[in-house]
């Protein structure tokens, strides 16, 4: 079992620089920061390599960690509030202010292993709301700016 997860997060750490290595690539080629908003958990190795750094510093981005059971995480039953301590990297505006509650403890934690593990991958309604609520918002005040720079890119006549 040991070799079966050595072997596996060999393969993650190859996907994570193939997929990292475009991402940088695409940002390097445009003459505009990308609206971005990262999420891994927040004890993930990626968060501390130094490409990621880098490349998150140039893009202006801004880090902030928050607790799944603030935004109604819960166990597969629907029963125990799962912490999952997330992080968010970002430079869209208002991600940081929206996504930055931590339990303070005043409630019991299911696990986040066995039956919970793949269940609290996901996303709750609440955090899915107030993401899309951070990116219209953004994207619904940068509109002119977009419309102007696809047309730029469009009209080549």
């Amino acid at each position: 079992a040991k070799a079966k997860s050595q072997k596996q997060i060999k393969g993650h750490w190859r996907l994570f620089r193939k997929l990292w290595s475009q991402y940088d690539r695409l940002c390097q080629e445009l003459p505009f920061n990308i609206p971005t908003i990262l999420e891994w958990p927040r004890s993930n190795a990626y968060w501390k390599v130094t490409k990621v750094t880098e490349r998150l510093k140039k893009n202006g981005m801004t880090y902030t960690d928050f607790d799944g059971c603030q935004y109604g995480l819960k166990d597969k039953d629907g029963i125990e509030f799962l912490k999952k301590p997330w992080r968010f990297a970002s430079n869209i505006p208002g991600v940081k202010e929206v996504f930055n509650r931590l339990c303070c403890g005043s409630h019991k934690h299911g696990s986040t292993c066995g039956k919970n593990a793949k269940h609290s991958q996901g996303y709750t309604s609440e955090l899915v709301s107030r993401l899309y609520g951070c990116i219209k918002q953004h994207f619904y005040i940068s509109l002119p700016f977009c419309i102007l720079f696809i047309k730029s890119r469009i009209c080549t006549c």
